[in-house]
């Protein structure tokens, strides 16, 4: 998307009129490096807002400076007064004036929504050949001084599937159920970390492609004491145990499922009362009428989720992002690729992420990043009764590096009594640990319903372990750098 807006020749420091997009991505750091060190007096670069093209000014502009490139200083931060809702053009230049400081590199960051559009970006210095004032290098801003939005979306590190609305207490979470998940509890009781920094809510495979089976199942997302409201409470009581409640409180990330339309539907249910039921089947109505109702349906179901989560209005969580509850593209379905971006479009407008967890060989893994999605872990199913060769653990471990995808950890209760699940369970463990995929690195986790709470109970030293190696793992403290063998158990 940003190559159709590459800006001048010379780049963003041309004296051009053209402007350089920048698509999402999060934000931006640009960096200048002068010919030699100069005594600095200001950095400004202009930007745009035209809200009907996603165009807008970005939050602020911050300013860094450095003598070597390598350790950088804070040097100021401008904002502007555009409103989001502003539907005009408007041009603003955001500019730093640099207190009395000698510099050579100079890095602007800013914050990208959907589209920024920037250009001419100056740094202006002093004339004067022979500077004796001294170098003023000041420390990082006080994250005090930081907006809301920066202290607490944090992000996505570990990300727990959460199943619910159906197959009673398997798919119902309470608070207690939450609390160890949400942070790591030792085996003597004390709340010493956090585990899993962002929940993913999803329906089970079986939930009914209608309006009534969908509205349900959001139905039940937001019930009381129970899923949405049972992590509220629980991340209430580990910031209460954390010390935190009354000074810095930790929110937990939250991604929400966007329900899967199925082709072969073929009556979902009204989505209002003037219109017909509709059908997500070419069959009858052709391909491009069905891809429209699909749509249609999605958009609806997004819709009253945002109310739902809006009036709501958990203190402890965050609405993280969206996820796309389809593991694999289907090629037969009516205009399967354009819903996906059209959807991801819905998803960014609301300053949201979009995620998508396809499985090992599903159609559409190389597209992700084209289908726009932000983030994309590859299911291993490893999960099947025929053995799991060494290799073909190391395979998905390619496929993830060679697409830029994160990695879905996979267990579930077969790995307690199993011994071969539980040396496919460790040896993912290993593998990922082996070529450092560990820390620092954004997974997802698949425990089937709730089952890394057994081990959080559990009295015997081997089932205990897999809760604290799991942990371990996430802190890239894990050690073992041998594979399980057939023969091998603890």
């Amino acid at each position: 998307m940003e190559k159709q807006y590459p800006g001048p020749v010379g780049g963003l420091v041309a004296p051009s009129e053209e402007w350089t997009g920048y698509n999402r991505q999060f934000g931006r750091k640009v960096t200048v490096a002068l010919q030699e060190a100069k005594p600095l007096e200001r950095v400004s670069l202009t930007f745009k807002q035209q809200k009907t093209s996603g165009i807008l000014m970005p939050e602020y502009m911050e300013v860094e400076v450095s003598r070597d490139g390598k350790a950088w200083s804070y040097a100021g931060r401008a904002v502007h007064d555009v409103p989001a809702a502003e539907t005009q053009l408007v041009l603003r230049t955001l500019s730093v004036s640099l207190p009395d400081v000698n510099a050579r590199y100079v890095r602007v960051s800013f914050p990208v929504s959907v589209f920024v559009f920037a250009r001419q970006l100056e740094v202006w210095a002093s004339g004067a050949s022979d500077w004796q004032g001294g170098a003023v290098l000041l420390p990082p801003p006080s994250p005090a001084k930081g907006t809301g939005e920066q202290n607490t979306r944090r992000r996505v590190e570990n990300m727990l599937l959460a199943y619910s609305g159906g197959y009673g207490e398997l798919g119902t979470w309470t608070k207690e159920d939450f609390l160890p998940m949400v942070g790591y509890r030792t085996a003597d009781g004390y709340m010493r970390d956090q585990m899993f920094d962002t929940i993913l809510f999803l329906p089970y495979q079986d939930m009914p492609v209608t309006k009534d089976g969908w509205r349900s199942y959001m139905n039940d997302l937001f019930g009381t004491g129970k899923q949405l409201d049972a992590l509220n409470q629980a991340m209430r009581e580990y910031n209460r145990l954390r010390g935190t409640l009354y000074t810095t409180p930790t929110q937990e990330n939250v991604v929400l499922a966007l329900p899967y339309p199925n082709a072969n539907q073929k009556d979902f249910g009204k989505i209002a009362d003037n219109k017909p039921s509709l059908s997500f089947n070419p069959a009858g109505i052709g391909e491009e009428q069905a891809y429209l109702n699909r749509k249609a349906a999605l958009e609806w179901y997004f819709q009253e989720l945002q109310k739902r989560w809006n009036k709501e209005g958990y203190a402890y969580l965050k609405l993280e992002g969206i996820y796309w509850f389809h593991e694999l593209i289907e090629d037969s379905a009516p205009k399967e690729r354009a819903l996906i971006r059209d959807m991801a479009s819905m998803v960014h407008n609301e300053a949201l992420r979009f995620y998508w967890i396809p499985y090992f060989g599903a159609p559409g893994v190389a597209e992700w990043k084209s289908l726009a999605f932000d983030y994309a872990f590859l299911q291993p199913n490893f999960y099947s009764d025929k053995p799991v060769p060494l290799d073909r653990i190391e395979s998905v471990l390619d496929v993830v590096n060679k697409y830029g995808m994160g990695v879905e950890i996979e267990g579930d209760r077969k790995m307690y009594n199993d011994p071969k699940f539980y040396q496919t369970y460790y040896n993912q463990l290993v593998a990922a640990h082996k070529l450092g995929m560990d820390k620092n690195n954004i997974h997802a986790y698949y425990y089937g319903s709730k089952t890394l709470l057994d081990s959080v109970k559990s009295t015997d030293p081997v089932k205990r372990a897999i809760y604290d190696d799991t942990y371990k793992w996430m802190r890239g403290r894990f050690d073992r750098e041998e594979y399980f063998e057939a023969n091998e158990l603890p």
